[in-house]
């Protein structure tokens, strides 16, 4: 039975309540990027509640990552389920881990070195190595060396596939065919030659044929290649162009009218939404805000979520 190993991107929301979790703001802040990432691993190794990984995380887009082992199991795949985590690097599903708030998603008040593409892929590589961790795969490219001959599936946002663009990179040289490593990401990610190859663009446009929210359009991607592509057509080769005309192809979703707010009620719903739960990122809360039907678009709402976080609840 030919096997597939499903890389997920973690997410924000995890089951254990904010205040139990390990946060990598309140570590070693403004410490060199090693000597921060030498004492986050030793945060983690030393916690003494743990979980196993795919049962600590929950929403949307966990839920159909879980869901993607019975779809393969269906194709008569077997099929491994990891994790791509800001806090641990790569991490296998049963594997037991402490509770946690790491993000490489922008905008948040854990997130990973700010918004450098190559500080992500510096941290990636320290907590791949550094992480406290049972199983002897640490890393994309140890997989990959471990199963030439298996197909890899990673799925996240640009921001965490950037952070792992080497390791990618070096994982892809491994396998003994290439294009059996297929990445699911948004469009504007940008990969180097020759790995942008095997980046399958996955947009809004696709939206129509996977359903659900934006939130879980990528892993949702990903469900319906397990669920419908044949197998023997899992190569980047084939499934990038044919994704490329099925996006151009759907009907498109009208876009929803929405009310537009000033600053200061913008920064009223962040200060809230923060009092209630200081983890939320301005990305969650910008979906939450949209959801209610409010406008406001992503760079200003950033920009004030920034305003309220450095200012405290009382800011105006």
């Amino acid at each position: 039975m030919a096997t597939l190993h499903i890389i997920a991107s973690c997410t924000d929301r995890k089951r254990w309540p904010t205040a139990s979790l390990i946060r990598l703001h309140a570590v070693r802040p403004g410490a060199p990027l090693e000597d921060r990432a030498t004492a986050w691993a030793a945060a983690l190794a030393t916690a003494p509640r743990r979980i196993a990984a795919e049962e600590l995380y929950v929403g949307d887009h966990w839920a159909v990552a879980r869901s993607l082992r019975e779809e393969a199991r269906g194709r008569r795949l077997h099929a491994e389920l990891w994790i791509a985590s800001a806090g641990y690097g790569l991490i296998h599903g049963s594997e037991n881990v402490a509770g946690y708030s790491a993000t490489f998603a922008s905008g948040h008040r854990d997130a990973v070195c700010g918004s450098g593409a190559e500080e992500r892929r510096a941290w990636w590589d320290l907590v791949c190595r550094l992480g406290p961790r049972a199983c002897e795969v640490r890393s994309l490219r140890q997989l990959a060396a471990a199963y030439p001959q298996d197909r890899i599936l990673v799925v996240g946002s640009a921001s965490y596939i950037s952070a792992m663009a080497d390791d990618l990179a070096a994982a892809r040289s491994k396998l003994l065919d290439p294009a059996r490593l297929l990445i699911v990401s948004g469009r504007e990610t940008k990969l180097p030659e020759p790995l942008s190859q095997n980046l399958l663009p996955s947009d809004a446009r696709l939206q129509p044929v996977v359903g659900g929210a934006l939130g879980s359009l990528h892993i949702r991607v990903a469900r319906r290649i397990i669920a419908t592509e044949s197998v023997g057509d899992w190569d980047a080769r084939k499934l990038r162009p044919r994704y490329e005309v099925l996006g151009a192809t759907s009907v498109r979703q009208d876009v929803p009218e929405r009310a537009r707010s000033d600053d200061a009620a913008v920064r009223s719903f962040i200060q809230s939404e923060l009092l209630r739960d200081d983890s939320l990122s301005a990305s969650r809360l910008l979906r939450a805000y949209r959801d209610n039907g409010w406008a406001c678009e992503q760079r200003r709402f950033i920009k004030l979520f920034e305003q309220v976080r450095m200012g405290g609840p009382n800011v105006r």
